[in-house]
């Protein structure tokens, strides 16, 4: 397991080599938290690192319960700010059962969040094999890998000052 960890980290520093990083006033702020109760935390901290070596500065929140959920709401998503939120499952299983339960979470999120605006992206193995279940749950997008959770936030931020300024 360390071994598959460790190559795991050295590709995504390869992969992310070629990107020039944000200056840190232009970063988006995002928040990280994994689904309360999954145990598989890989997808989250991932999605964190390739994040962050783009130069920009997520917070990760690892909410183990529902209560703990609620002290994230309304202590960061309330409290602060944050641009981008990217909710995680497992990437191992598809956890199709958890579908109603994201989705409450995901409305949790854009009720307690002082952005109006926020993007929400999801990630795991249930959304990899079907895109629509991000919609279906309430998310504007669906990442396939860590790698493609920055892009998506940017891509989702410039539809939204497009729609503003236009």
């Amino acid at each position: 397991m360390t071994i598959g960890l460790s190559r795991l980290q050295s590709s995504m520093r390869e992969n992310a080599s070629g990107v020039v990083p944000l200056v840190s006033t232009d970063a988006p702020a995002v928040l990280i938290v994994p689904q309360p109760g999954e145990l598989h935390l890989l997808s989250a901290v991932l999605d964190a690192k390739s994040v962050h070596q783009r130069g920009w500065a997520p917070k990760a929140e690892f909410a183990v319960s529902n209560t703990a959920l609620q002290g994230t709401l309304s202590g960061t998503l309330s409290g602060t700010w944050t641009d981008a939120l990217d909710l995680t499952l497992s990437t191992a299983f598809t956890r199709d059962h958890w579908m109603p339960r994201v989705a409450e979470t995901i409305a949790q999120m854009r009720k307690a969040s002082r952005n109006p605006a926020l993007v929400i992206i999801v990630g795991g193995r249930g959304f990899m094999e079907s895109t629509q279940k991000a919609q279906q749950v309430g998310a504007d997008y669906s990442s396939q890998t860590a790698s493609d959770v920055a892009p998506l936030i940017l891509q989702s931020l410039r539809k939204l000052s497009a729609r503003t300024s236009g």
